[in-house]
């Protein structure tokens, strides 16, 4: 696979994370506002990875193959698609989303997801120290919410 591709990855990653939270915002009305917020981060992020990705095209960087594998990438959209499917099955808690949604958003900086390109450090530095900032603050709002609600474990 080439380098592009694992980007576009990345963002196909970003898109899937933002469409299981619009979804959470259908199914739990009373945390709408919080989970549309949630996806429409994660919509920006898929739009600031498409336009890396201009970049590597024009041979400005290039995404590090060695640090992040396409099928790492591939896994995780597959699980939020499985997620995706749980919702309108019926049986999902808000607890239960929240501790999804808290899980995923770990795993992307433990599996140091913006630190996929190498090169030009300046500019991208910028734009991915950015991302993790975010990623790390819907932790932190996600944790907060699951705080709240997990008395209805």
């Amino acid at each position: 696979m080439d380098k592009p591709d694992i980007i576009e990855l990345l963002s196909s990653h970003e898109e899937a994370i933002g469409r299981l939270y619009f979804a959470y915002s259908e199914k739990f009305p009373l945390y709408s506002e919080f989970w549309t917020t949630l996806a429409h981060e994660e919509q920006k992020h898929s739009a600031v990875i498409i336009v890396l990705k201009t970049k590597v095209d024009a041979g400005k960087f290039s995404a590090d193959m060695v640090k992040f594998k396409s099928e790492l990438l591939k896994t995780m959209i597959t699980y939020m698609e499985k997620e995706l499917s749980k919702v309108d099955s019926g049986g999902l808690s808000l607890i239960q989303a929240l501790s999804i949604a808290r899980d995923i958003e770990r795993s992307m900086i433990e599996r140091k997801c913006f630190e996929v390109f190498e090169g030009d450090p300046a500019e991208l530095a910028a734009v991915l120290k950015e991302m993790a900032l975010e990623t790390k603050r819907h932790i932190e709002k996600i944790e907060l919410a699951w705080q709240e609600n997990r008395g209805g474990l």
